[in-house]
């Protein structure tokens, strides 16, 4: 989901730089069945991140998927609304990334809207688990009312099953009182096991990770007011 602020990225002209390549739309779905088979073996991503220490306890994977439902204020990720991207990645290559690497012990999902790409991010947690167990945050704009009386598809209660810790809820931009793993403090922190109950996540601090390359600049987690401002300063300071 988009409000989450937890990924900005600033390319040089102030657009965004995606970090995947796109493939080919897939072929030979054009059934239900096949149709079917797509969500559960590909994902539609935005960017991705294999190790990183900002969203969450420990070294994390951090996915961020295309396509939202929501248009909150504020949001740093609009050009990852609408689901015509299509950079279409194979579950079983990120699968194969994330259990190679043994520092990792956790995967945040965001985007965009995870509960949009439920079918497939369910798989990929179940094939990672097959392997070795994990915790999983999950930013959605959805609210846990919402996902349990009008869930966007049927996949929604496995997929919850899977998650640890769900942060629910649209961005609301007047809110954001830069505390906690949130982006607004309308945004509620559910406990959906108890693997990360011990953590306060209300008072979690904020903290970022910033990539630079020759075309963009990328800051991972979930920045403050002050620290937004200040990057965006520098940036234009480089012109």
């Amino acid at each position: 989901m988009l409000d989450s602020l937890n990924l900005y990225l600033i390319s040089r002209n102030y657009g965004i730089h995606l970090l995947i390549n796109r493939m080919r739309e897939p072929t030979g779905y054009s059934t239900f069945q096949g149709w079917k088979r797509l969500q559960a073996n590909l994902l539609d991503i935005a960017a991705y991140d294999f190790q990183t220490r900002t969203l969450g306890p420990g070294v994390r994977t951090a996915i961020w998927v295309n396509g939202c439902c929501f248009a909150c204020k504020g949001c740093i990720a609009a050009e990852w609304i609408s689901p015509g991207q299509k950079n279409w990645v194979q579950i079983d290559s990120l699968v194969d990334k994330i259990i190679g690497l043994k520092e990792v012990d956790g995967l945040t999902l965001s985007g965009g809207e995870p509960m949009l790409q439920a079918t497939g991010l369910l798989n990929l947690i179940r094939q990672v688990r097959l392997h070795r167990e994990i915790n999983v945050i999950c930013f959605t704009g959805f609210t846990v009312d919402e996902l349990k009386f009008t869930p966007p598809s049927n996949e929604i209660q496995d997929f919850l099953s899977e998650i640890d810790l769900l942060i629910d809820g649209r961005y609301q931009f007047e809110l954001n009182d830069d505390r906690g793993l949130r982006g607004s403090n309308n945004q509620q922190f559910h406990h959906l096991s108890n693997k990360l109950k011990h953590i306060d996540f209300e008072l979690y601090p904020r903290k970022i990770e910033v990539s630079v390359n020759s075309d963009y600049v990328l800051v991972k987690g979930v920045p403050t007011k002050h620290g937004l401002s200040a990057i965006n300063r520098a940036l234009q300071k480089l012109g």
